[in-house]
């Protein structure tokens, strides 16, 4: 592989765009089981090894052939791979903790798996059941652009780029609605919350 590397970075020093594809082909299913042992999730691991592969393209568009060529080239892309798969995860601790930890998976086999639990108490599924309810009702009631972002940013783990190519809206839009969605749902959720005291 080294050797592979060696005639790669030669041809990459010599033009970027003419050989990334090499580099891509090369590196594209390793780096995505790499991500993919960090992140626990196919898509997610698809979306962090674009990201990775573009930044890569850009840097060595900047960088100048001597640089180019000092590149330990699988190291190199693997760091750029585990920094983006990092910020994945830390940015989706970021969306669980925004909001309630209730899952919107109403599917039967779903339920089936929760209440065999032998740990969870009726009141408890009762509980979930009631909270689950909620907040489908509060999605429910926001606007439809921010109903969209917010289904796709926080329950399918689409990133606000995707979501912006998704929907054919600027990502300042997207992430404007996904906060300001996310706002609204909360008050939503804590009027209830009140009103049911």
């Amino acid at each position: 592989m080294e050797d592979h590397d060696e005639e790669l970075i030669r041809l990459l020093a010599n033009d970027i765009t003419m050989h990334f594809e090499q580099l891509v082909l090369a590196y594209q299913d390793r780096l995505y089981a790499f991500a993919l042992s960090h992140v626990r999730n196919p898509h997610a691991a698809e979306e962090v090894v674009l990201s990775a592969l573009e930044r890569a393209y850009y840097a060595l568009k900047g960088y100048p052939p001597q640089r180019i060529a000092l590149l330990k080239l699988g190291a190199w892309l693997f760091e750029i791979t585990r920094n983006l798969a990092h910020n994945y995860l830390r940015d989706l601790r970021t969306r669980e903790k925004r909001l309630p930890s209730v899952s919107l998976d109403t599917a039967e086999s779903s339920f089936g798996e929760y209440i065999e639990d032998p740990d969870i108490t009726p009141e408890e599924i009762a509980c979930h059941n009631e909270d689950r309810q909620e907040l489908e009702q509060g999605i429910a009631s926001l606007p439809a652009s921010y109903q969209m972002a917010i289904q796709l940013y926080y329950f399918e783990h689409f990133s606000a780029r995707e979501i912006a190519e998704r929907v054919g809206q600027p990502i300042g839009t997207v992430k404007s609605n996904i906060h300001r969605g996310t706002k609204l749902l909360h008050q939503l959720l804590h009027t209830h919350a009140e009103e049911a005291r």
